[in-house]
Parts: structure tokens; sequence; C-alpha cells
């Protein structure tokens, strides 16, 4: 996807911290001109890579489990004219169903499927009506196709993304 990205570009990444190395938009981003909107947590950590970057980063520092702060996003993307959209996003627990923290559960299931839902909702309609190229890219995990004891919450959300973006993947193809 990075490497097809010869022209100028708006990318919108959310967490940034377990991205690919070999296909990561930062390493692309220091030999092209493609400007990033970074929403993450450690704001340390992106401003340490954006002082290596030729290109515009604009970070936002954001907790994605919450709704609004979601919803807000997607104005900034739109504002800024967003083309690719990573959603690499995600939190896990670990631990018995029974004995985990439902409200860590609830924290969990709102970043990794609700936030991802709602900016892949918007964003895919706003791609819609653009004459330029446009990608999402939802990133899963292998836990998308196995059951997860012992993190099964966060098994059934990458379950959940990897469904989502196989659904709208065939919706947008017809």
């Amino acid at each position: 996807l990075i490497n097809r990205l010869a022209k100028k570009y708006n990318v919108i990444i959310f967490d940034c911290n377990n991205i690919d190395e070999l296909n990561n938009p930062f390493n692309y981003a220091k030999y092209s001109n493609i400007n990033l909107l970074v929403v993450e947590y450690n704001k340390i950590k992106v401003e340490e890579i954006q002082e290596q970057l030729p290109t515009k980063v604009t970070i936002i520092v954001a907790d994605l489990s919450n709704e609004q702060r979601v919803k807000d996003l997607y104005v900034i993307a739109k504002k800024e004219n967003v083309d690719v959209l990573i959603n690499n996003a995600g939190l896990g627990d670990f631990g018995y169903l029974t004995d985990t923290d439902i409200n860590k559960d609830l924290e969990l299931i709102n970043t990794n499927i609700k936030a991802l839902h709602i900016l892949t909702k918007y964003m895919v309609r706003e791609m819609e009506n653009k004459e330029t190229d446009t990608y999402i890219l939802n990133v899963a995990s292998a836990a998308a196709f196995q059951p997860g004891p012992l993190m099964s919450t966060y098994y059934a959300t990458k379950s959940y993304v990897y469904q989502l973006t196989e659904a709208l993947y065939y919706e947008e193809k017809i």
C-alpha cells in the first residue's frame, strides 16, 4: 500500500507503535511527499519520529475509546483531506473472561471495534466522492482467525475488524 503512494497523499495513522518496520509509513515518508496525521497516546514517541521526517507530521493525542473524540477526529481528517486511513489502534488484556475487569473490556471494545467502525464508515463515505485514489487499511491480527483463551475479548474484536473490512471490500467492489 505505502509503495503505491507515489504522489502527495495525506495519511492518517491511528497508533503507530505496532506498525511493521518494513512497511512503515514513517520510513516511506522519508523519501516521498506524503503528509502524516498521527493519532497516538504517546506524543513523545511520535515527536521523535517527526524530527526525522522532511514532511508535515501533525500529532493528535487522543483516547480512541471516547466516542465523541473519535467523531472529532473524523472532522479533522475531513478537513485535512485524508486519502489514506491506516487504523492500527488496538488494546488487549489477559485473563479469564470471568476475571477481567469489565471496564477494561469495554474500553478495549470501544477502541478496537467502535472507533474503527465509526472512522471506517465516515471515511468510506468521504472517500467515495474523491477523484483520487483512496485506501483504508484496518489492521486485524492472526487473532481474527482463531479462538483466544485468556484473551477472548481481544481475539473477538480482531475477528470483527477482519470481517467488517472483508465485507466492506466486497461492498465497494460492486
